[in-house]
């Protein structure tokens, strides 16, 4: 079976803190999405 994983759209402006559309948070939802990827890297066919 395959198993992708599509992340859409993930933009500086919005995800880092010093970005001009700062999300509060969003910056700790891309470290939790990267330790996801790298916990599941292999049974993950795409990304």
């Amino acid at each position: 079976m395959d198993i992708r994983f599509l992340v859409i759209d993930p933009q500086n402006s919005f995800c880092s803190p010093n970005g001009s559309l700062f999300v509060p948070g969003a910056d700790k939802d891309m470290d939790r999405l990267a330790a996801m990827v790298d916990r599941l890297q292999s049974k993950l066919t795409d990304i």
